[in-house]
């Protein structure tokens, strides 16, 4: 970088070096420079116009926010038109609280008369996908790879009135959710484009209607 621009951007050689680099005051100098410098003497596509970009930041937003969600309704409703595959999973008992409010994830399964049932359900509400079981005794569900679910699943739930656990795996890489499965509804947040889970959480529907993150 010649003079010119040094002087330019206020680059002092007596007091912005340490030795043979710079110190934490010249790096700010040419870091803060050096964005425009580059924009200047070379040509580059947007990055903002590949698609490739937008899942990547779509990944990040998502990853950031998800966990800072702490409502149970809030949660639903964030997902609600996510592409990201939502599957869930039921510990011990859902209640008559949750009611229908999976709807919008795509859930049909209505709780009225359920509540202590095992259930396992498997969205991704921007594909209009979702498979879903419920049943009285304790589940084990496969869901191999298929074209409109790129990735391989295996749920587990059962309610109070069978054995009271919860699993689920994806991609054969053992139980995600581990220590971390409590009563309730356990949810494992998973993007298939960037093959990786966004989140893992619990909601106790049975305590109360829209109950806080545990």
């Amino acid at each position: 970088m010649d003079k010119t621009i040094l002087d330019e951007i206020g680059f002092d050689t007596s007091s912005d070096f340490d030795g043979w680099h710079t110190n934490v005051y010249g790096a700010h100098k040419i870091s803060k420079h050096f964005p425009s410098y580059i924009e200047t003497k070379y040509t580059f596509d947007k990055s903002q116009n590949f698609s490739e970009y937008k899942l990547v930041n779509e990944y990040y937003e998502m990853a950031d926010s998800l966990p800072k969600i702490k409502k149970f309704d809030d949660y639903l409703a964030y997902l609600s038109d996510k592409d990201v595959y939502i599957v869930v999973a039921l510990k011990d008992a859902a209640s008559k609280h949750l009611a229908n409010k999976l709807e919008v994830l795509g859930a049909t399964t209505n709780w009225d008369d359920n509540e202590k049932y095992s259930y396992v359900g498997l969205f991704n509400p921007a594909k209009n996908f979702s498979e879903e079981l419920i049943k009285p005794h304790s589940i084990n569900k496969k869901f191999p790879i298929k074209t409109n679910r790129p990735f391989s699943a295996e749920i587990s739930s059962a309610a109070k009135i069978s054995s009271d656990f919860s699993k689920i795996t994806i991609n054969q890489r053992g139980d995600i959710l581990k220590n971390k499965v409590k009563r309730g509804l356990n949810f494992v947040i998973f993007n298939a484009n960037m093959d990786s889970v966004l989140d893992v959480a619990n909601f106790d529907t049975y305590k109360e209607a829209n109950p806080e993150r545990q």
